[in-house]
């Protein structure tokens, strides 16, 4: 699902419930503001909550970070389907370097003119007639673009300065008289390095059709988790959503901070290893012969359950109530504390 809102509902908590329940399984973007706040319906004990993470596996920095992160998954510079052919490119003796749109900035079918190197453009220079290349970072867009249109450019490309594409804007508002496209971090060094003072031809066009483009965002992310659920579900149809939910979580690569934390969850989802627990295999290294580290985040003993949601947790004494899955009525009855449900179908989670 890619929708959200702060406002949380008892009816729609309720309804995710009971879909969980029938045997749904609930996956959702989990916020694009950037802060702690909890998005719904992200944020309901029975839907997955995703985050975002770029090519480096670093959070997205608009990714939210909440205790019910859960997963996380690819969110920046992912090719999109959109309603529309977008062609962002630059041609350069002979080769296409295939970019993305820079929002709001002008279009074009084609524009020439020998490459410079801006460097950061963060200031006007003498580039009448060029295409000038600005790397990412210490100003804004539509800065960059508006001092490559001020220095007489006839282009602007701007690359970007960490692994990976991604897609821009000069913001609400902004517009400009050139066109400018984006461009990956290797796609612009290559340039710099090896075409410098060669022409190049600009295209920055948007027509009406079914097309690809370069797009950021939790809504992004969530796609990949609910496809590897969907995937790994289909190999085997008799397991249950929550057979699916754990293999998700017990088999995601840890990133961040060790065991689950609220920029990354439990980790980046991975289809094989999560299909490996699914199928009745390993996919999980024991640690520990039953579980005794209760507060790090890990199924150290791989058997579906993380922490005190574990029985053979010994902290304090150890857990010996109920597992997730198993029926309560109260969260007192669980070793996660989570009892939920409707009254008469609640289980432990």
């Amino acid at each position: 699902m890619s929708l959200g809102g702060t406002q949380k509902s008892r009816f729609e908590d309720r309804a995710f419930e009971d879909a969980f329940n029938a045997g749904v399984l609930s996956v959702a973007a989990a916020g694009n503001d950037g802060n702690t706040r909890h998005s719904y319906p992200a944020s309901y004990d029975s839907v997955i909550s995703v985050a975002a993470i770029d090519s480096n596996q670093q959070v997205a920095s608009f990714s939210q970070q909440t205790s019910q992160v859960e997963l996380a998954a690819p969110g920046v510079g992912v090719l999109s389907t959109v309603p529309y052919i977008g062609d962002h490119s630059v041609t350069v003796n002979g080769t296409t370097f295939t970019g993305g749109a820079i929002e709001f900035a002008a279009q074009s079918s084609g524009v020439s003119g020998n490459l410079v190197n801006g460097g950061l453009c963060d200031s006007v220079g003498n580039w009448s007639g060029a295409v000038v290349l600005c790397e990412r970072g210490g100003v804004a867009f539509n800065d960059k673009v508006q001092n490559a249109q001020s220095g007489g450019a006839a282009a602007a490309i701007i690359y970007n300065n960490v692994a990976g594409g991604f897609s821009g804007t000069l913001g609400a508002g902004n517009t400009s008289n050139i066109p400018a496209i984006s461009l990956s971090q290797a796609d612009g060094q290559a340039l710099v390095a090896n075409h410098l003072g060669a022409s190049g031809t600009v295209v920055n066009l948007v027509t009406a059709g079914s097309g690809y483009d370069l797009y950021d965002g939790t809504s992004m992310a969530t796609p990949h988790v609910a496809g590897v659920a969907a995937l790994i579900w289909s190999h085997y149809p008799n397991r249950t959503n929550q057979d699916v939910r754990n293999a998700l979580t017990q088999t995601a690569q840890d990133l961040g901070p060790a065991g689950r934390d609220n920029a990354y969850g439990f980790g980046l989802v991975r289809a094989a290893a999560a299909e490996a627990v699914l199928a009745g295999g390993s996919g999980c290294n024991a640690t520990e012969p039953t579980e005794v580290s209760c507060n790090d985040g890990q199924d150290n003993d791989c058997d579906g359950a993380i922490d005190s949601a574990d029985s053979d947790c010994n902290t304090g004494g150890g857990c010996n109530l109920g597992q997730i899955g198993d029926a309560c009525t109260s969260d007192s009855q669980c070793c996660s504390n989570k009892c939920r449900g409707r009254s008469g179908s609640q289980t432990c989670r």
